[in-house]
């Protein structure tokens, strides 16, 4: 299954976006979740298994549901993988193929993590995922905490795509910011390149150990 998409999502990757070969999001329609990858390099193969993590309204972690698939990427290209059954009050979800693939990822998993998935990417530190929403010609970075309070203290970033996934162009901010215990709060906000339809927030590098 394959389609240019339109959506806002959460994703999780690492901060040097040349590095990475693809993104990964995901969006809840009509009661079933819908995986997406967007190729930022060359054409890859996935073959095994894809997973979905699943949120609350507080983005809180609610449940994984893995798919096998296989489906050839295209080069420079957004695709949906694939699909399945959302839980009755997830509001939100992740999609990770890193383990279905060898080609260098943006996705960070941990429990899998916003990313094992994006369900939630721990370290030592926190274990937390991100989301990003854009609002009137700004973009809201968010982070959903799973378990004890942690420090934000360096710099964060953003991540923008126009309405095909493709990546236009990335923004720090420097934020200092206590993270409750189990709280979704807003960490930052930023102007938006041109044509962004959709971003990506990534807070991994401003964790205070």
């Amino acid at each position: 299954m394959k389609h240019i998409l339109r959506f806002l999502i959460a994703m999780t990757f690492t901060p040097v976006f040349g590095q990475t070969s693809y993104t990964t999001s995901c969006e809840i329609k009509n009661g079933r979740a819908y995986g997406y990858v967007h190729n930022h390099k060359n054409s890859f193969t996935i073959d095994g298994d894809v997973w979905f993590y699943f949120y609350d309204a507080n983005g809180h972690f609610i449940d994984s549901e893995d798919e096998y698939e296989y489906e050839y990427v295209s080069s420079k290209s957004s695709e949906e993988i694939e699909d399945t059954n959302a839980p009755s009050n997830a509001c939100s979800c992740t999609f990770d193929v890193r383990h279905a693939t060898d080609a260098p990822s943006t996705t960070i998993t941990p429990y899998p993590t916003t990313t094992t998935p994006q369900a939630p990417i721990s370290t030592p530190q926190a274990t937390y995922t991100t989301s990003c929403e854009i609002k009137n010609g700004r973009a809201y970075g968010y982070v959903h905490n799973h378990k004890g309070s942690f420090e934000i203290d360096g710099d964060v970033w953003f991540y923008f795509y126009d309405a095909n996934g493709h990546f236009l162009d990335s923004e720090d901010e420097y934020e200092y910011e206590y993270v409750s215990s189990k709280t979704t709060e807003e960490i930052e906000d930023t102007n938006i390149p041109m044509n962004t339809k959709s971003c990506y927030f990534e807070i991994k590098d401003a964790i205070k150990d």
